[in-house]
């Protein structure tokens, strides 16, 4: 730490400690929470952190968490009892405020003296406004305001050299130098640790060495193929990034030597604001969504160009390392307790500019990316676990998800081609639901100018999204047609009920669900999760999935709430909207394992991207999938109008498939 720094950090430490006795109850309970943070950074800068015993960090962890955890109707992190208690002007603002304190937690816990100098010094300026003019809101959210513009560089710089830079891995330090095997370890990471968290950690280690190999082999060995399936150089690239949940630390260090066995090196971060890297179960997760939009409060055309330059500095200052970025390596967990949101009239929200600011600024943000990362590559993989939260049948589902995850993958492949072969002699699609599902669409495929050679579908095997289990395609959008509706979609762990969009020529043209009692309520809950705040949305992906494996075992345990996107979408026919699975990498020849070459990796809005990639990308993309028991049929026409049926009747009917449908009968 340099004198200056240690200089400003000493001081902020002495003047918020005398905030703890101030009669103002905002102001005293926000300087505990800033001198918590001063106390676990004391710890990890002076060692006495790892010296810890088992008990003393638990106590620490709850100390952090339990404000949010069990009291957070009495919380000022919760913007309506903030403004309940300093005002309706000011409350927004200071919760904001109130609620930065815990997203530092794991900077205290690693010892990052100067983020929490920062934030320190502007609780000071934002007290010492108040002692001379009371709670002005003018001011504070001027405070607030030039706070995330004036720091924006520093802040940029080192949130990217955590996620780019491997000499900056603290979570594999952490792992390197403890005992992974005790709970300890959890505590050190400053991640909230709940049940979930020791439950998982117990479970991981109680597995058999070659069980843990035989995870580790398949998580890795699915990144690495996907180089493979893409044509990529696997050898060129040199620096995985590992992002995985709090308690399967053995998986992942068994990965790691896998990994380096390649020679490979690692980032891995914490990073609980947006959720990437390292994480845990959130304390919280309706706090979680009601500061969901906190960055209105600096969110302007101003900011948009200060953030854009700090992007632009910090990536530059990366370029070596982006140079050999391999991609995201992604360990998932799935099972967590269900969340219904709670939309409050105290949150912030954002206005039409400012709706218009973020979506340019991910798009020009992802332009600068690749400025200095060569998409074309780069790949991923994804992979999902159960946690223990997911109940009493915990073992018994992790053991059934093992298998989903390890099927033949041989096997597939050969079903699979059945079905693409089919596929690829049609022009389009048509796919209707059954029941109460009011599915009915048609989908246009992209016409071969060789079929010999070409084909529209990937046969997906288990290498970038595992399991194995699906074919996939990017539809024509001109004349993709119809409704698309699921009685229960669950996507990021939220349900999304009777949710309906209607397409016309492949952008989405209405939609509607039944979250909330209000038709406004409902629709800004798809702008902000599934729209993610577009006006539109293309179809980016149609897809058959195949893994009736996982469907079975969803039925079996009754955990549909709980499958993540990665498998739940192969459990049937779905939908993507957004960016297609080719976005960016469009000219990468890709070829299925009968050797014909995948053509179909575009739509007329990526094909924009030679004139206009702002207009060809949105850099999202949601899978929605209909369950095979809300399906009627999904039928195949060929340009003479004839049909071909892939499933009728919620099963498959194409020859070589007939073991499909023993998983889906008996479930």
């Amino acid at each position: 730490m340099d004198e200056i720094l240690k200089e400003r950090y000493l001081l902020a430490c002495e003047r918020v400690g005398e905030l703890n006795g101030d009669e103002n109850s905002f102001f005293a309970a926000l300087a505990g929470r800033c001198s918590f943070l001063v106390k676990c950074n004391d710890l990890a800068v002076s060692g006495k952190l790892s010296e810890l015993g088992l008990q003393e960090l638990a106590n620490l962890n709850k100390e952090a968490y339990t404000e949010l955890a069990r009291d957070y109707e009495t919380s000022f992190a919760n913007p309506a009892y903030a403004e309940k208690t300093v005002g309706k002007k000011v409350g927004k603002l200071l919760s904001a405020l109130y609620s930065y304190a815990f997203r530092y937690i794991p900077a205290a816990f690693s010892g990052d003296t100067e983020v929490l100098t920062i934030y320190m010094e502007l609780v000071l300026e934002i007290y010492s406004q108040y002692v001379q003019d009371g709670f002005n809101s003018a001011a504070i959210g001027n405070a607030i305001y030039y706070y995330h513009h004036d720091y924006c560089h520093e802040l940029m710089l080192r949130k990217q050299k955590l996620a780019r830079d491997p000499n900056c891995n603290i979570p594999l330090k952490l792992i390197n130098e403890n005992d992974i095997s005790k709970p300890d370890y959890l505590y050190k990471t400053g991640l909230y640790v709940s049940d979930n968290e020791t439950g998982t950690h117990e479970f991981i280690n109680s597995l058999s060495d070659e069980e843990i190999n035989s995870i580790a082999l398949t998580f890795a060995g699915g990144y690495e193929r996907g180089f493979y399936a893409a044509g990529i150089d696997y050898s060129e690239r040199k620096i995985v990034e590992l992002r995985y949940p709090l308690g399967y630390e053995r998986i992942i260090k068994r990965a790691i030597e896998i990994f380096e066995e390649q020679g490979k090196s690692f980032v891995m971060y914490f990073d609980p604001a947006s959720g990437a890297g390292v994480v845990s179960t959130s304390p919280n997760r309706q706090f979680d969504y009601d500061h969901r939009n906190d960055n209105v409060l600096y969110l302007d055309g101003r900011y948009k160009e200060v953030y854009l330059s700090a992007l632009t500095e910090a990536y530059k200052s990366l370029a070596s390392e982006l140079t050999v970025y391999a991609g995201p390596a992604c360990l998932e967990s799935f099972g967590e307790a269900d969340f219904d949101p709670v939309n409050k009239p105290e949150c912030l929200s954002p206005d039409s500019e400012q709706t218009a600011l973020l979506v340019s600024m991910k798009n020009e943000g992802a332009r600068i990316l690749r400025q200095y990362l060569d998409m074309t590559k780069r790949s991923f993989t994804i992979m999902a676990l159960p946690c223990s939260e997911i109940g009493t049948d915990f073992k018994e589902i992790f053991s059934e998800i093992i298998k989903v995850n390890t099927l033949d993958n041989d096997l597939y492949k050969k079903i699979q081609q059945n079905i693409i072969d089919l596929l690829d002699a049609g022009s389009f699609v048509h796919v209707k639901g059954k029941g109460n599902n009011k599915t009915d669409i048609k989908v246009v495929l992209h016409k071969l100018g060789n079929p010999e050679k070409e084909t529209n579908f990937e046969n997906c095997t288990a290498d970038v999204n595992i399991p194995v289990g699906e074919v996939f395609t990017s539809p024509v959008l001109t004349g993709t047609s119809g409704i698309l509706n699921v009685s229960n979609a669950y996507l990021e762990g939220t349900e999304f009920k009777n949710l309906t969009l209607h397409f016309k020529d492949g952008m989405v043209e209405d939609y509607s669900c039944d979250n909330f009692e209000t038709e406004e309520e409902n629709r800004r809950y798809i702008f902000e999760n599934i729209l993610f705040r577009h006006e539109t949305l293309p179809i980016g992906e149609f897809a058959i999935g195949t893994n009736t494996t996982a469907y079975a075992v969803a039925g079996k345990f009754g955990i549909w709430k709980k499958l993540p996107i990665l498998i739940a979408e192969k459990t049937g026919p779905h939908f993507a909207v957004g960016d297609t699975c080719y976005s960016d990498m469009e000219e990468v020849r890709v070829f299925n394992p009968d050797g014909k070459e995948i053509v179909a990796k575009s739509n007329e809005i990526s094909d924009l991207r030679d004139t206009d990639r702002n207009k060809a990308y949105f850099h999202c993309h949601t899978d929605i999938t209909i369950p095979y028991d809300e399906l009627d049929f999904i039928r195949v026409y060929n340009e003479k109008g004839e049909a071909v049926s892939i499933i009728e009747n919620g099963l498959f009917a194409v020859p070589g498939t007939e073991e499909l449908n023993a998983k889906i009968l008996c479930s």
